[in-house]
């Protein structure tokens, strides 16, 4: 039977990890990964993927979808290191910047050199 101080804790960790909606088309998409995954109704862009059902094969598992479905591919560390929708969503944004630039960078290049 849990105490009093045990019931106390699991509701500041409820109340530290409250859901937080996504906003972006990334983020939406990511939930959606996720909650095929972990078997889960709900999933809010800060929660941590291994607190809530995940492990080392879902981690893979997961890593293969966002490969499928953005083109992307990113590392378990990478994974550890942001185990979170918000983390991924960043991680996301910044391969897009950074590819994105680089492809401008690339036809600038190429049109320099045909001139």
């Amino acid at each position: 039977m849990p105490t009093a101080v045990q019931e106390k804790d699991s509701e500041k960790e409820i109340q530290n990890n409250e859901y937080v909606a996504p906003e972006s088309e990334i983020e939406k998409k990511l939930v959606d990964i996720w909650k095929y995954l972990l078997n889960k109704k709900k999933i809010g862009i800060k929660d941590n993927f291994f607190e809530v059902g995940g492990n080392s094969l879902k981690a893979i598992q997961l890593i293969s979808r966002i490969k499928k479905e953005f083109d992307i591919n990113i590392s378990l560390i990478m994974l550890f290191n942001n185990p979170t929708i918000e983390g991924i969503n960043d991680e996301i944004q910044k391969t897009y910047w950074v590819n994105g630039m680089l492809l401008e960078s690339n036809i600038s290049d190429i049109e320099k050199i045909s001139i």
